[in-house]
């Protein structure tokens, strides 16, 4: 079964070149602080049938992301704004990391990858 995120969160990109400027992650920060789901996402793949799936995702800070896994795939977070903790919890629900993480300017962790298999919520 897919995780078929809400079509109201969901930027769909249709283009075989993907450009994002800073006025498009504007829209999307002011179009995710002004619906109750309080994120959004700019999808850069075409369609949910494509290998890798690649995305910018707005979250503001009422933003609460359950606990989830990828099996059999990888995730990597890159911070472009902002600041956010991600836990990590192995099979068990046990928590086996915290990264606090920021942009690159703020001496924090801003990008990392995660191997398929872990919980993790942000």
């Amino acid at each position: 079964m897919r995780n078929v995120p809400d079509p109201r969160e969901v930027i769909q990109n249709t283009e075989d070149i993907c450009k994002i400027s800073v006025e498009q992650i504007e829209n999307a920060i002011n179009q995710a602080s002004g619906q109750d789901l309080n994120k959004i996402r700019i999808n850069l793949h075409q369609n949910l049938d494509d290998s890798l799936h690649e995305m910018l995702i707005v979250h503001d800070q009422h933003t609460y992301v359950r606990p989830h896994l990828h099996e059999g795939k990888s995730e990597t977070f890159h911070m472009i704004s902002g600041e956010m903790t991600v836990v990590i919890f192995d099979l068990n629900g046990e928590v086996i990391d915290v990264i606090e993480m920021g942009d690159y300017g703020s001496g924090k962790v801003f990008c990392y990858r995660l191997a398929p298999g872990y919980y993790h919520t942000v």
